[in-house]
């Protein structure tokens, strides 16, 4: 299996598993068709996140394409320089959004890596790209931001996504509004970047450049640009207030050779700026370590594992393909919740009949007997369900555990066993107890029955 495969790709793309690549499709003359604006999961990647059963998080870069955001992914996943596909022309290479598929360590979680298809290249859509990165920041625990040379407004204008999705998350459920509960810890990457940031003449980090000049807001006297300044002004006040924290790092440009930069995984060892890999290998350990935390969940007491995750993309994705759509934050994790206990509770109901048709064998046995198996059964039944789903969700946990109790054994007032499966398993019980009963007494009256006859 390669390094990285598609978790999302346009809807008229598919994915060759076994020959492991994109199969773009074709117009009548030729030429590949342009990506969709609407998005399809690949089963076969999400996988990767479902066989994870503990607590997930997920580091996930976003940016302008072409800008090097595979390449640091690649570090961040593995320490090479190509474990996601890097291109050396001006034609996107990732489409959708890719992810590791093998998982790092972190601090109290399994780390998952995704690398999102570049904003605004020429084959891109404005539509897609606001469903990706939307995507992005509800999936991630720490979104990375990459871009080129200083920070300028227009980054502003290209990250317009994110306040687009705090406003549908807004109209939707007003009651969500404290997003720096669930989004992400951000990062922004400045690449190629040589010049010093400099306050008032004073050299300063990057993370202070970016807190008091780039994430300043700047006046918004009436005018041309009035409405532009709004927007922007906005989207400052999202990335500084909404994310849970906010951060800056700066890579030098590695070379001043185009072909050396086109094909930088070759050339590694052999680039002019003696400060590039070092930098890299010190902000990717940086994003591993920061990172390293699990995702946290939309609401108190949730937790997010492997199987919860992998079961909020394809939700998301069926959301997001609709632009009409809000983001439904609170419904979408019940519905995903209640998803996943109605999956666990086929297994547990399936397993708790299994195990009682293994007693069957030990048939007729005394009904206290009987009572204390299963008792003892539908505990670790009941356990085994809530550790498998580990959602959080208080009420709906109770309800399937309820649902379960009443399926297995229901009991009435004066605590007899009158419905459930375990009801009718106890009735086959009763029944071959009083056969068996009945056969002994037979066998024991035999030789009384042939003396009195006699």
């Amino acid at each position: 299996m390669s390094k990285s495969v598609p978790l999302i790709l346009p809807e008229n793309f598919s994915w060759d598993e076994q020959a492991q690549k994109v199969i773009k499709p074709l117009n009548p003359d030729g030429k590949h068709q342009a990506p969709a604006e609407t998005m399809k999961v690949i089963e076969s990647s999400v996988r990767i996140i479902s066989s994870i059963s503990g607590k997930v998080g997920v580091i996930c870069i976003v940016g302008p394409a072409r800008s090097g955001k595979s390449y640091l992914n690649s570090k961040v996943l593995d320490g090479t320089a190509d474990s996601f596909e890097l291109g050396g022309t001006m034609d996107a290479q990732t489409f959708g959004i890719w992810i590791g598929t093998r998982t790092i360590p972190g601090k109290d979680c399994t780390l998952i890596i995704l690398d999102t298809e570049g904003i605004d290249h020429h084959g891109g859509s404005g539509r897609r790209d606001n469903a990706l990165y939307a995507l992005s920041v509800l999936l991630s625990s720490y979104l990375i931001y990459n871009s080129t040379g200083v920070p300028r407004a227009g980054d502003l204008d290209k990250m317009h996504f994110i306040l687009k999705l705090c406003d549908t998350i807004k109209s939707q459920d007003e009651n969500c509004l404290d997003f720096k509960t669930f989004f992400p810890h951000f990062l922004w990457v400045l690449r190629d970047c040589f010049l010093t940031p400099t306050i008032g003449g004073n050299p300063v980090t990057a993370l202070e450049y970016l807190r008091e000049v780039v994430l300043k807001a700047e006046p918004t006297t009436y005018g041309p640009e009035y409405q532009a300044r709004c927007t922007r002004n906005m989207m400052r006040q999202i990335i500084m207030s909404s994310f849970a924290t906010t951060d800056c790092e700066s890579l030098p440009l590695p070379d001043s050779s185009p072909d050396r930069l086109r094909c930088i995984a070759a050339y590694e060892t052999q680039l002019e700026s003696p400060d590039f890999l070092p930098a890299v290998t010190r902000i990717a350990s940086k994003i591993r370590d920061k990172g390293g935390e699990a995702k946290r969940p939309w609401r108190f007491g949730q937790v997010v594992t492997g199987p919860v995750l992998a079961a909020l993309v394809p939700e998301l994705v069926q959301i997001l393909n609709d632009p009409s759509k809000n983001v439904p934050v609170a419904n979408l994790w019940d519905n995903v919740s209640r998803n996943l206990w109605n999956k666990q509770y086929s297994i547990s109901m399936d397993k708790y009949e299994a195990e009682l048709q293994d007693l069957k064998q030990h048939f007729p046995m005394p009904a206290e007997q009987l009572l204390h198996k299963e008792t003892l059964l539908s505990k670790r039944i009941q356990q085994e369900m809530t550790a498998a789903v580990l959602s959080g969700d208080e009420h709906i946990c109770k309800e399937f555990l309820d649902k379960f109790r009443n399926d297995t054994a229901v009991y009435d007032e004066t605590n007899e066993l009158v419905g459930g499966v375990f009801h009718q398993f106890s009735r086959e019980n009763e029944i071959m107890s009083e056969a068996t009963c009945k056969k002994i007494l037979s066998t024991l009256f035999a030789p009384i029955k042939q003396k009195l006859e006699s």
